[in-house]
């Protein structure tokens, strides 16, 4: 039996720059046609038994967060303000877990910091935002605010307006840990869930 890749349907240099550049529905639709999905009611998923009605070869569709009635929970989300907070905090406590990450490989019984603000200043040697004016002494061979300059491109918030659609979309970039594709339905793809208690500590 002849094994489906995705490198059948599409090629993949061309399909990331799209992908790359996809920031409205009209472009996101674009994308997904070039595959043969099948239809969402054809398909359920079923956690216990996520391989009944898999037709092999296809794409299916699975619910965010894993739940047909999700509807509610999305619309609760609509107002942009706080997914985009949300979203800010997230890439700083990435940028936090990574730098926890390095500090087990070297030494795997170091102890965890006990808040945020303890992290802050353990890894990246910061102290609160408002006294680094006033500060004298340099950090890690920096003056403290180019330090904090440095350190801040790490984390970049950007807007990007389409003039066809006239539409604006926010893009949340940062140099943290990264997801693993095995935890996307843990993170990135959850819905009404946490998976902050299984955080590096």
């Amino acid at each position: 039996m002849k094994t489906t890749h995705i490198t059948d349907y599409i090629r993949p240099e061309a399909f990331l720059k799209q992908a790359t550049e996809a920031k409205t529905v009209k472009a996101i639709k674009s994308l997904l046609s070039q595959f043969p999905i099948i239809d969402e009611n054809a398909y359920v998923f079923d956690t216990n038994n996520p391989t009944t009605g898999w037709v092999e070869g296809k794409f299916h569709w699975i619910p965010l967060g894993r739940d047909r009635g999700n509807a509610g929970r999305i619309k609760l989300a609509s107002e942009p303000e706080g997914p985009i907070a949300e979203r800010t905090i997230n890439g700083m406590e990435a940028l936090i877990e990574l730098e926890r990450q390095r500090e087990l490989i070297e030494n795997p019984s170091a102890p965890a910091p006990q808040s945020p603000r303890e992290a802050v200043v353990h890894y990246f040697s910061l102290p609160p935002l408002n006294q680094i004016p006033k500060m004298q002494a340099s950090i890690h061979g920096s003056k403290p605010q180019k330090y904090a300059r440095e350190l801040a491109k790490r984390l970049r918030v950007r807007i990007a307006y389409d003039k066809s659609q006239k539409e604006f979309s926010v893009f949340i970039e940062d140099d943290g840990i990264g997801q693993a594709p095995v935890r996307m339905h843990e993170t990135l793809l959850s819905l009404g869930s946490s998976d902050k208690g299984d955080k590096l500590r």
